[in-house]
């Protein structure tokens, strides 16, 4: 019995099936069909019908087909793309009116801090200890505390009490309020409180893992439940970042301070997006300090930042807002090359002129 050549589908052309015989062109159609269906099987193969194991079968299923030789119909013309769906016109996040989903558990203190009134509301007259007291309000704060293995966040019920005057005035002691931030377009302003369930340290250790290591929230709230047994929502770490923010701003006040008294500062800025708008970048450093800010490219931002009484030399390149403080030193980088500055007699002859000078 002859054993039949391979197919040799390489050479094939309409060339060669113009110049083959009726006979000789039915035959290679014959065999071109049983190839097809043996490719057909084995693309049909899996370990369910065949001796493949399991590892071996694609991430989707089963191939499509079966093993009786037939092949897969070819899938019709592309279909037309979906429609989008249309927009709502709601703002992506939870609606305002909708119900909330509060803490699934209650807090159980470990402690409680109490708090009293110190002077008479109407009357100015100091509390005694020996004076009518009775509660007025209290709440839970989760806060990070030392222990002798690392760090701990603990559940303390601060208690707020109320004392009765001689007077007859009831004065009850209150959570301490700070600093009021106001943003345009923000729907609700943001006040610091002491009535917080998050308290100063565990604020503070969130915003460093969100700013200075580039944690997301969604991972942070991993990291707390996982390790720390306190589930916390997206929206409260959010809170407590923006919190940190708003107290900074005092520090920054007084970074600002020291950069103003530094003898020699540097200052650069750069193209910065924020919210799809173009925005800058600034920064201002000395040997010890750094300052960045976002605002506009005017001549104002620099000038803010640095103040008007700065006595040092500032280091900068060519760009015009620099150029109204008298006491400043090109940046020598920008020379690197020969290229020189002339503009407004302004000049620094380091090296050979470039022919072709540029204007800083």
């Amino acid at each position: 019995m002859t054993r039949k050549r391979p197919v040799d589908l390489s050479g094939m052309d309409r060339r060669f099936f113009e110049g083959l015989s009726p006979e000789a062109r039915v035959e290679l159609l014959c065999r071109l069909h049983a190839l097809a269906i043996e490719q057909a099987e084995k693309l049909a193969r899996d370990s369910t019908n065949s001796s493949r194991p399991p590892s071996s079968d694609g991430p989707f299923g089963a191939a499509s087909g079966t093993s009786t030789g037939t092949v897969p119909p070819a899938p019709s013309a592309s279909p037309s793309a979906p429609e989008p769906p249309a927009r709502s016109g709601r703002k992506p996040g939870k609606q305002r009116g909708t119900k909330g989903i509060w803490r699934c558990e209650l807090l159980q203190a470990e402690r409680d801090e109490n708090h009293y009134p110190i002077l008479c509301a109407a009357c100015a007259t100091p509390f005694e200890m020996w004076d009518r007291q009775s509660g007025h309000s209290a709440h839970f704060v989760l806060d990070l505390e030392r222990a002798a293995g690392g760090i701990r966040i603990a559940c303390v019920r601060h208690r707020y009490h109320a004392i009765e005057c001689a007077c007859g005035v009831r004065t009850a002691a209150r959570p301490g309020l700070g600093v009021l931030s106001t943003v345009p377009g923000r729907s609700r302003d943001l006040l610091l409180s002491e009535a917080c369930l998050v308290g100063p340290a565990l604020a503070t250790f969130i915003a460093a893992l969100s700013v200075r290591y580039h944690v997301s929230r969604t991972r942070i709230r991993e990291f707390l439940a996982v390790w720390f047994d306190v589930p916390l929502s997206v929206g409260t770490l959010d809170r407590c970042i923006r919190e940190v923010g708003v107290a900074c701003e005092s520090v920054v006040e007084d970074l600002l301070g020291d950069l103003r008294q530094a003898g020699v500062i540097h200052a650069d800025q750069t193209p910065w997006r924020q919210h799809g708008r173009l925005r800058w970048l600034w920064v201002v450093l000395s040997s010890s300090t750094a300052i960045f800010h976002i605002g506009s490219r005017s001549a104002d931002e620099i000038r803010d930042l640095i103040g008007d009484a700065f006595l040092g030399w500032l280091v900068s390149d060519g760009y015009a807002a620099y150029r109204s403080f008298k006491k400043r030193q090109r940046c020598l980088a920008h020379y690197v090359g020969g290229e020189l500055v002339g503009r407004r007699g302004e000049s620094l002859q380091v090296g050979v002129p470039s022919p072709n000078p540029r204007n800083f």
